[in-house]
């Protein structure tokens, strides 16, 4: 196989894992809905007091994602952490699954 066709190939193989990370899977919006609509809303404004508005430009998802699973994965403030009930690929999955619904991206 001539090098062209090997990179060509390996071009090829990489389309589908863009296309999964540009778009927020089916999983991710319902381990949200399990696991963060309850306090933060199903629209994403908050509703419990105390539970931060992942709409709000300067709120929680203005934050860098690795702050963010951090946080999610210990526990801040009134939020309990989820160590042992969502893994650091779920936790980016639905920060992805939030930032594309809610329209709020990361500061870097």
């Amino acid at each position: 196989m001539k090098a062209s066709q090997i990179l060509l190939s390996l071009g090829l193989l990489t389309i589908p894992l863009v296309s999964m990370a540009a778009a927020p899977s089916k999983q991710a919006k319902k381990l949200y809905g399990d696991h963060c609509a309850m306090c933060h809303g199903s629209d994403g404004k908050a509703v419990m007091p105390g539970a931060g508005d992942m709409t709000d430009p300067k709120g929680p998802l203005s934050k860098p994602d690795s702050v963010l699973v951090e946080n999610t994965l210990a526990g801040i403030g009134n939020m309990p952490g989820f160590k042992g009930q969502l893994t650091k690929d779920q936790i980016s999955a639905i920060l992805a699954y939030m930032r594309a619904e809610f329209k709020v991206k990361a500061k870097h």
